[in-house]
């Protein structure tokens, strides 16, 4: 990220049961780790609903830090299109 902002990272990865693990990284311009989370949330077996629910875990994470500026980045195009059009997503998973 640029200077003076932090990035977080996040994804999903279900397990057999409906349930998933999210995992989170928080870093500075320069890398270096400034915070890590796990968190197990139920959902599920579809992968859109799962990362979904990372993005949703992510930025609960992302309002309890005083910074100016928190990148978020997903690995899923799709969550990242339905965010990037800025209007209410009509899908199950919206």
């Amino acid at each position: 990220p640029p200077n003076g902002a932090l990035k977080l990272n996040v994804d999903a990865h279900p397990s057999d049961d409906g349930r998933w693990g999210l995992g989170m990284v928080l870093r500075t311009e320069d890398g270096k780790c400034v915070g890590a989370a796990t968190k197990v949330v139920r959902g599920s077996h579809d992968i859109l609903e799962g990362e979904a629910l990372g993005l949703n875990a992510v930025i609960d994470l992302a309002k309890t830090f005083s910074v100016d500026q928190i990148i978020i980045e997903v690995d899923s195009s799709s969550i990242v299109d339905a965010m990037n059009k800025r209007r209410h997503n009509r899908s199950y998973w919206g």
